[in-house]
């Protein structure tokens, strides 16, 4: 019986390890990928609230990948896009995996224009909302139509800390 040298030992556990590593990062790809921090939001409607847990993008890199570094959403989960000024904010489905609805919300937090199923093959389709908004909301396709969403529902963020609302 051979005896397995000390190196040949060290670059099986090395092999091992990096294999690991990556099984992780591919399994962390379901929940937004590793160091993605979720934070909760709510839409009030006219009848209820609806929770909700997201990604923030608020710097420009995030912002343009948008949902394509995740693989699903679960039903109450999306990406809340911050921008520093208020302006026409327009989005396409570059390198998404699943259709999502669009919300967008003006600076009173009022949402002010949906699009309801945007698909992947629609890119390079770009979205243009009808308002001028700060914020856009990114959830799993319809959402819009289970939760009864509808032009005049407000967002409200005050479970976000401001320090990370503020940074970036």
């Amino acid at each position: 019986m051979k005896r397995l040298s000390f190196k040949k030992i060290i670059l099986f556990f090395v092999i091992s390890l990096l294999f690991l590593v990556l099984i992780i990062l591919l399994v962390s790809q379901f929940r937004g990928g590793v160091g993605r921090q979720w934070y909760p939001i709510t839409i009030e409607h006219k009848s209820h609230t609806i929770p909700f847990e997201v990604i923030l993008a608020k710097d420009d890199n995030t912002r343009r990948k948008g949902l394509s570094i995740v693989s699903s959403l679960e039903r109450n989960q999306g990406m809340l896009f911050l921008f520093p000024i208020e302006g026409v904010h327009r989005f396409w489905m570059k390198g998404m995996r699943f259709p999502i609805d669009i919300l967008w919300f003006n600076a009173n937090g009022e949402l002010c224009d949906i699009k309801e199923r945007a698909k992947p093959e629609d890119y390079p389709t770009t979205y243009t909302p009808e308002c001028i908004s700060s914020y856009v909301l990114e959830i799993p396709a319809r959402s819009v139509k289970a939760f009864h969403l509808e032009k005049g529902d407000t967002i409200n963020l005050s479970h976000i800390p401001s320090d990370v609302l503020n940074a970036g």
